[in-house]
């Protein structure tokens, strides 16, 4: 017989040749063989770091106060916007369809907006920068709306709507808005500021109910207006601080009970002591503007309190009450002079201090008797009128 000779078949793995077979192979030339494996396919498969495309405008969701919700990066054009999956910007929005609209460039570089197939359609508010220097050279409406595959260009910076939700496309050209500067925090009050705050106020309040009760009143007398008054300083900050909850996610009550205590203590104060005037130097409009007094002071703690619900537009707040204070104090003198035939309802000041306190001149008596021989004829016109409209049928 005739021997052949086979040649055992030889790889090369890990520097070395295959086992043959029945062989035992060690822990570590597996491992060695393992690790230079990898290292091959990773280095065939890595195609070196990635780099990210340039980003070509910022598509912003915003709130109603104009503040973003959701920035967006677009990185290539065009733009689609909707509800579906597949959209490069997807809205949660019940009011927007599966594909609301898109955005493109057009053939001179400007931005176009298309409305798809929708219900709703897209709304475009041309307010912003580029939509101010348009309209002082051109007509531009001030609202646009596009049905269901129409198109319009959008001005730089203007907000436009899809359902319920508020967008803005920045790009690089587009301006910048200019910076607003930072609203000044308050200063920390002292710790013991409030509960002095809040004794001052239940000290005036039970001495006014002291001067008002006859002497030797008892507790039954004074715990329920006390009680009562606590109960609505309670309510009314709970109230504002829902408000705060709601608007600014933060349920607040020591900044809102500090205002409603400073101001109540203000106005008590106030007219106390234009009441102490009238009396004093015998100036009877000191004693009649008290209630003027009191709705300004009014509409500033309601400003006050809406300002630290909503701190981004002071102005305004302060605008709206004041021309509703104003509004309150004219339509209330003019009903005064349609019922009286006179501005103010008080006639005289009902505040009556000691004499030592009284500062002005006194008068003789017979001056007494012709100021009131001076009203006997307008109190005649005044019965005269009431008797008039008693009549009437």
């Amino acid at each position: 017989m005739s021997s052949e000779t086979r040649e055992e078949p030889s790889d090369e793995m890990g520097g070395g040749k295959l086992a043959e077979p029945g062989a035992i192979l060690s822990s570590e030339s597996i491992a060695a063989a393992s690790v230079a494996a990898s290292v091959e396919t990773s280095a065939a498969k890595s195609p070196g770091p990635a780099r990210r495309a340039p980003r070509l405008a910022l598509v912003e969701l915003l709130d109603a106060e104009g503040r973003v919700l959701q920035a967006l990066d677009v990185l290539a054009w065009p733009l689609r916007i909707g509800r579906a999956l597949d959209n490069e910007l997807v809205l949660h929005d019940a009011h927007a369809a599966a594909h609301h609209a898109t955005l493109d460039l057009d053939g001179g570089g400007a931005l176009r907006l298309s409305a798809g197939a929708s219900r709703n359609g897209v709304r475009i508010e041309q307010a912003g920068p580029g939509a101010a220097r348009a309209r002082s050279s051109a007509a531009v409406p001030r609202s646009l709306k596009l049905a269901a595959g129409e198109q319009a260009l959008l001005l730089p910076l203007v907000h436009w709507h899809i359902g319920a939700s508020t967008l803005r496309v920045r790009r690089l050209e587009d301006p910048l808005p200019d910076e607003e500067a930072l609203t000044a925090l308050p200063a920390a009050s002292p710790p013991w500021a409030l509960p002095l705050l809040a004794l001052a106020c239940f000290a005036w309040l039970a001495g006014t109910l002291w001067l008002d009760n006859n002497p030797g009143a008892s507790w039954e007398d004074y715990a329920p207006p006390l009680l009562a008054g606590f109960a609505a300083l309670a309510l009314w900050v709970s109230v504002w601080g829902l408000a705060s909850k709601l608007f600014t996610r933060h349920f607040t009550l020591v900044p809102h009970l500090r205002v409603v205590l400073g101001y109540a203590l203000v106005a008590m104060v106030v007219d106390a002591g234009l009441a102490v005037l009238a009396y004093m130097f015998d100036w009877p409009w000191a004693s009649r503007i008290r209630g003027t007094v009191s709705i300004g002071l009014g509409a500033a703690l309601l400003a006050q309190h809406v300002r630290l619900v909503a701190p981004g537009h002071p102005r305004r707040v302060n605008f709206a009450f004041a021309g509703m204070a104003l509004l309150t104090v004219v339509v209330g003198m003019a009903f005064q002079w349609q019922r009286n035939d006179r501005a103010f309802a008080e006639l005289y000041s009902a505040t009556l201090l000691p004499p030592a306190w009284r500062l002005a001149n006194t008068q003789a008596p017979q001056a007494l008797v012709e100021e009131l021989r001076a009203l006997e004829a307008p109190l005649r016109a005044s019965a005269k009128k009431a008797a008039a409209k008693e009549v009437e049928p």
